[in-house]
């Protein structure tokens, strides 16, 4: 049983169970790169209890290794011209990545989001630096390196550092263009999610609550869970009326599973609503962190 499993994992076309050192090798590297992180980790709430777990530098290589190490396990002879994968094994394979991409993303929400306090700091220096002028390049450095900046800037250069990756798979695979195109739409609406709950989080950080941490993690369990319940005790008529499961954190998987039963429209209006929804949270926060400022 054990060879059989083994005869499955393979790392960028390395076969485990043919070549044990490469798993050797392989595990070692592994457990150093992840040893590196938590270490570091611990090293930054050691020597200061209100820092982040991660910065946002360390973030954008973790994402990266994450990445990689994903996306190795995917088997190479799928990039050959000579493979036709089915629709549904290639999907199967999109729904790993996406759950994958989704977990990285709810650590680095938990990791990255700064508490109302950094943003003050953050905001008074800002407004002291910049002279009340806050469109320009030292913003836009502070919101991808600083970390008691938002931590939204910084999710979605993670988020970008996934997608080229997921859509470089989806193009290089021998599936039909149909295929590729809700594939990509399915990352579309995965990475406007994972914007959303970023949103949501880093203001419900920002709120004046003594309870701040407890509050966003509320927020956060609910706008996830609260749709997931409701397609559970509607599930027959939401089976009939596939769209209703893009309003979930289930959406990318809707997408791939229903996408013939859901009308193109559709799409446009779910993008316009977690957009909108994106733009007036981030709208509020930096009304927020403006008055912060002057403060």
């Amino acid at each position: 049983m054990v060879d059989y499993v083994w005869e499955k994992v393979q790392w960028f076309g390395i076969n485990f169970e043919k070549c044990g050192a490469s798993l050797a090798i392989f595990t070692i590297c592994f457990y150093v790169v992840t040893s590196c992180f938590i270490w570091q980790s611990l090293e930054r709430r050691f020597n200061n209890i209100e820092a982040n777990i991660l910065s946002k530098k360390q973030s954008y290589i973790l994402t990266f290794c994450f990445t990689i190490i994903l996306f190795g396990s995917i088997d190479l002879r799928l990039f050959l011209p000579s493979t036709t994968l089915k629709y549904h094994d290639f999907y199967e394979i999109l729904k790993s990545l996406i759950t994958g991409y989704i977990f990285l993303s709810m650590y680095l929400i938990l990791a990255l989001t700064p508490g109302r306090q950094k943003l003050q700091d953050w905001s008074r220096y800002r407004r002291f630096e910049s002279h009340k002028k806050w469109l320009d390049k030292k913003l836009i450095k502070d919101l991808i390196f600083n970390d008691k900046s938002p931590s939204t800037v910084a999710i979605f250069i993670n988020t970008m550092i996934y997608l080229v990756f997921y859509s470089g798979f989806i193009l290089a695979c021998n599936v039909t263009n149909t295929a590729k195109l809700y594939g990509l739409t399915s990352q579309a609406i995965a990475t406007s999610l994972i914007i959303l709950y970023v949103a949501i989080f880093q203001l419900s950080l920002f709120s004046k609550s003594q309870h701040r941490i407890l509050w966003g993690i509320g927020n956060l369990g609910a706008v996830i869970l609260i749709p997931i319940i409701f397609i559970g005790m509607f599930y027959n008529l939401i089976y009939v009326n596939s769209e209703s499961g893009l309003f979930a954190i289930t959406a990318p998987f809707t997408v791939l599973d229903n996408y013939k039963f859901i009308p193109n429209q559709s799409y446009l209006v779910l993008f316009a609503f977690y957009w909108t929804m994106i733009i007036g949270l981030s709208f509020i926060l930096f009304k927020g962190l403006k008055k912060a400022g002057e403060t």
